[in-house]
């Protein structure tokens, strides 16, 4: 779990024989919360730092970890992170924290019917072509911090919508149209 200020890591086996569910926790490790403008509504964050915190978690497992069939990866959010092909951030993350975004809230509700908050990311990359175009410009993918963590993991870019019902908070082709955003810079749900 990439949290805010924390990464956490966790290690689960199952036992065949009893169906008994162990958990070995891996590692916690604390990281310092990197705030570069810690104003009102203005919160941005280096997104190495949480790469750098997974991969010291990770490499905290213990080293009888073998057959490992599953990883799941959850993450602080609605953040954003501009990202080039590969996965490297062509800018700061914006975090749950940042809600510069509020007037292009506002207005992806009039030009669109969508009511979303200002923290959530189709106003933040709107918020994005307009205040940071170069960031924008050299961006491939626009990516949540786990669906980030997952693109680093594997190098498949995906959208993965928390829950039932909350497809509504991120995007549609009509709406990216209506915004004059690439929808190229949205992964596939």
């Amino acid at each position: 779990d990439v949290g805010t200020t924390t990464v956490k890591c966790a290690l689960f086996s199952v036992s065949e024989a009893h169906r008994d569910t162990t958990v070995d926790i891996g590692s916690c490790i604390a990281m310092e919360r990197a705030t570069v403008a810690a104003h009102r509504v203005d919160q941005e964050t280096d997104p190495r730092l949480w790469s750098n915190a997974v991969k010291a978690v990770i490499t905290r497992l213990p080293r009888t970890a073998e057959n490992i069939t599953a990883c799941v990866v959850t993450g602080n959010g609605p953040t954003l992170i501009p990202c080039d092909a590969k996965g490297l951030p062509v800018g700061l993350a914006l975090p749950w924290l940042d809600s510069r975004a509020d007037r292009e809230a506002k207005e992806i509700a009039r030009r669109t019917g969508i009511t979303v908050d200002a923290s959530f990311p189709l106003p933040k990359a709107l918020w994005l072509t307009r205040k940071q175009p170069e960031v924008y410009k050299n961006s491939k993918w626009l990516l949540s911090c786990s669906e980030w963590i997952v693109f680093r993991l594997t190098g498949c870019a995906h959208t993965a919508i928390g829950a039932k019902g909350f497809d509504r908070f991120y995007w549609s082709e009509d709406a990216l149209a209506a915004l004059a955003l690439d929808q190229d810079r949205f992964p596939p749900f």
